[in-house]
């Protein structure tokens, strides 16, 4: 089975330009912590699988402005934003839907935070009733681009915020 780490480094060398096309996306247009609107819902990316050539990988990723999530009670930097992203896949082929290597789908939800803060990333897992078996992440960025570690009463939270939608 493979290492997290070598997965997430095949994803981040193999796609750093999407990657970055997509954060910056994913962010608006200022990496703001406005939220914004968009036309067709959040930016997305698919790259095919390092760890299976015969699938494709669909990520997505958005924000929430951090005045929006009034639930979280964690002291954050003032204009933090919380990142949202999922990860899918498809049969490359077909298009039919494939499930991911948790390790890879791992990877690739981690891939948007900041290299060294992977561990600040929180893995929602998959919302039972979806019939796409995305698998979900969250992580926080303070004004200044770093990962803001998540309070663990705000990991609670978002884990039942999660389960509930």
């Amino acid at each position: 089975m493979p290492e997290l780490t070598e997965v997430l480094t095949a994803v981040r060398s193999t796609y750093a330009r999407d990657l970055a096309r997509l954060h910056r996306k994913a962010l608006g247009p200022d990496g703001a912590s406005e939220d914004f609107h968009r036309r067709g819902g959040p930016p997305s990316f698919v790259g095919r699988s390092v760890l299976d050539r015969s699938a494709e990988v669909k990520l997505i990723a958005s924000h929430i402005a951090f005045e929006s999530p009034r639930e979280l009670s964690g002291a954050y930097p003032e204009r933090s934003v919380l990142v949202v992203t999922s990860v899918s896949g498809r049969h490359a082929r077909t298009g039919a839907q494939a499930a991911l290597d948790l390790v890879e789908a791992d990877a690739w939800g981690m891939a948007l935070a900041p290299v060294g803060f992977e561990e600040f990333c929180l893995s929602l897992g998959t919302v039972a009733r979806s019939v796409s078996g995305s698998r979900h992440y969250r992580h926080i960025l303070g004004p200044d681009g770093a990962v803001c570690a998540i309070y663990p009463d705000d990991r609670d939270t978002l884990r039942a915020l999660f389960t509930k939608s």
